[in-house]
């Protein structure tokens, strides 16, 4: 897993607003190269997520109950997080990340090809004024 698949996971999701962007927060401060836990304070999720500590606490209960986050407590330390995409979400994170982007479905669409015998691209606008077309010249 990586982080790009843990955040789509995490969106992709019906989680609270809060929920996803304490995962969010907590997911940055993982080492997703060698896979070490990450352990942020709650002061640290507070100053990174502009929510309150008990907001913090629940939305971290509602991680692990969901199965997005498994926490082991420390002794007068922070808690270890390891970030973590339920079974059930892995098949609706592949649906998410092979999605077309915005980028994509424009290209498309701004390079379709003309019908054959006209002279016209499909999308025209032509309630262009001459006044809008000597506005237009200063960008061409």
């Amino acid at each position: 897993m990586n982080s790009y698949e843990y955040q789509d996971a995490v969106l992709a999701s019906n989680l609270s607003a809060n929920a996803k962007l304490t995962a969010l927060a907590i997911s940055y401060h993982y080492n997703w190269k060698e896979s070490t836990e990450s352990f942020p304070s709650i002061s640290t999720l507070v100053a990174r997520t502009s929510l309150s500590k008990a907001t913090i606490h629940r939305a971290k209960a509602e991680l692990i109950a969901r199965g997005f986050l498994a926490s082991t407590r420390r002794y007068n330390q922070s808690n270890l997080y390891v970030p973590l995409i339920p079974t059930q979400c892995q098949t609706e994170t592949l649906v998410v990340s092979h999605r077309r982007t915005n980028n994509e479905y424009n290209y498309e669409y701004n390079n379709e090809i003309k019908e054959e015998g006209s002279n016209e691209p499909l999308a025209t606008n032509n309630n262009f004024s001459l006044e809008d077309e000597k506005i237009w010249e200063m960008f061409r």
